[in-house]
């Protein structure tokens, strides 16, 4: 019903050490959910943060330190497969 044409780029970032060392990997998706039964292209950018290892508090902080950096942002949630989804009923519904 929709495809997701995403370029993406990553890294991990470590912190603490020994038994409090935790790795979060950043991604950072760039590209367009695309609509064939209307020829839709919706831009689409995200910051994804993922725990790889140790607590998950890493996420809380670098996820609290972007925001800081670029307010406008928006914590989502929903992964880009109900993003699509989404988009998809919200175009059957428009005349």
């Amino acid at each position: 019903i929709f495809t997701a044409a995403i370029e993406r780029r990553y890294f991990e970032i470590e912190s603490g050490k020994d038994r409090n060392k935790r790795t979060v990997e950043v991604a950072f998706d760039v590209g367009e959910i695309i609509l064939p039964h209307n020829d839709s292209h919706t831009p689409f950018y995200e910051i994804e943060i993922e725990r790889k290892a140790g607590n998950s508090s890493a996420i809380d902080t670098l996820r609290d330190k972007i925001l800081a950096l670029a307010p406008s942002a928006k914590v989502q949630p929903a992964p880009k497969s109900k993003q699509g989804t989404d988009l998809y009923r919200k175009s059957r519904k428009s005349p």
